[in-house]
């Protein structure tokens, strides 16, 4: 409930013109392999495999790594939720 909060407040800050980004170059490799191993526990208990790959020449990328953090976790949380658990 505490996240929902957090995004529902965060969204009112960019509909204001007042959300601040902190951009810094940041490999997207780094990620994506941070945030699916961070969701590894939840997905072995529903027998869910992730995986991700990225090109290994791909050059930094400018962005607010936290948030595009964050975004990812979200997909990646919801994709879990929604996926049936395999057997």
């Amino acid at each position: 409930m505490g996240a929902l909060i957090d995004d529902l407040c965060e969204l009112a800050r960019l509909e204001a013109g007042g959300q601040q980004f902190d951009i810094e170059l940041y490999l997207l490799r780094d990620l994506v392999s941070d945030t699916l191993e961070s969701f590894r526990l939840d997905a072995d208990k529903k027998i869910i495999r992730l995986s991700g790959k990225t090109d290994p020449d791909l050059y930094p990328v400018m962005m607010d790594a936290q948030k595009m953090s964050r975004l990812l976790s979200n997909l990646v949380a919801n994709a879990i939720r929604h996926t049936a658990e395999r057997r």
